[in-house]
């Protein structure tokens, strides 16, 4: 599975944005959703506000193609461009998503 975080900070109008990351270990349930999404998104979430980032909303964006990671990461740029966010890139080395099934 393929995915990338991403998240707006409505205080200030700032957008995080993560690198695609394949993680081989996530799966996709029945229905089509990214199981324990939850919980990546508490992973960027802990990141970022270990970072200071202040109460950041973050969303989990998965595909089990890159090609098809790759267009969702373009459409939400596309989107938040307009409305004129400042862009803030976790670098790769920075932030890695881990499968907390895996961990356990």
């Amino acid at each position: 599975v393929y995915l990338f975080g991403f998240s707006f900070s409505f205080a200030d109008s700032t957008a995080f944005l993560t690198d695609i990351q394949k993680l081989d270990s996530a799966q996709i349930g029945s229905h089509g959703m990214l199981m324990q999404r939850g919980i990546f998104s508490d992973q960027m979430r802990s990141h970022l506000l270990d970072k200071g980032v202040q109460l950041p909303t973050c969303i989990i964006f998965f595909s089990k193609s890159p090609k098809k990671a790759n267009k969702q990461l373009r459409k939400v740029m596309k989107r938040y461009d307009k409305e004129k966010v400042y862009w803030r890139i976790v670098p790769p080395g920075d932030f890695t998503f881990s499968n907390p099934i895996s961990n356990q």
